[in-house]
């Protein structure tokens, strides 16, 4: 797991605890990107507490998304690869449903995603989930999905797993 974090300090820790809590293992590597509401020191303080082994690089100056997520894309050495922002959490058979799924569609299958649930900035969840008022934009009826990705991107970021080779590709 890339988890990338900016003034996330209130809520790292319960994107941390799901990261932990997947049935298939995970490693966790954390970009702080000049955080300057201490989120750093947050997850420093939660691996030490914990004895969860993470990996935490902390940016002197804020680089914005694109940058720490090359980065952090140049360190990963997992097959898989997955994305969240330090103030998302997931279910605890998120990787390993999206493992197999890749795994399923063979080498040529680059990327797993899913609907999301969403929730308001207090962590209070939204019913439904994302879909639900996206349309026919969801499964578009189209023969050239990359088309309809650059017409409407249906895909929740924070719910994607990529193959690392491919990305990097």
């Amino acid at each position: 797991m890339l988890v990338i974090a900016f003034n996330h300090a209130r809520f790292v820790e319960q994107c941390l605890d799901s990261c932990f809590a997947q049935t298939l293992p995970a490693r966790v590597l954390v970009i702080d990107d000049a955080s300057p509401d201490g989120t750093a020191d947050v997850v420093a303080a939660y691996s030490s507490r914990t004895g969860r082994e993470l990996t935490l690089v902390r940016h002197p100056v804020n680089r914005g998304l694109g940058p720490s997520l090359a980065e952090g894309l140049a360190m990963v050495e997992t097959e898989f690869l997955a994305y969240l922002a330090a103030d998302d959490w997931i279910e605890p058979e998120r990787c390993a449903v999206q493992v197999a799924a890749l795994r399923a569609g063979g080498p040529g299958c680059a990327l797993s995603y899913s609907d999301v649930f969403r929730a308001d900035e207090d962590g209070t969840p939204i019913p439904g989930v994302l879909s639900t008022g996206m349309g026919a934009a969801w499964q578009p009826d189209a023969e050239d999905l990359f088309a309809a990705l650059i017409e409407d991107n249906w895909i929740p970021a924070p719910s994607v797993m990529v193959r690392t080779d491919a990305l990097r590709r």
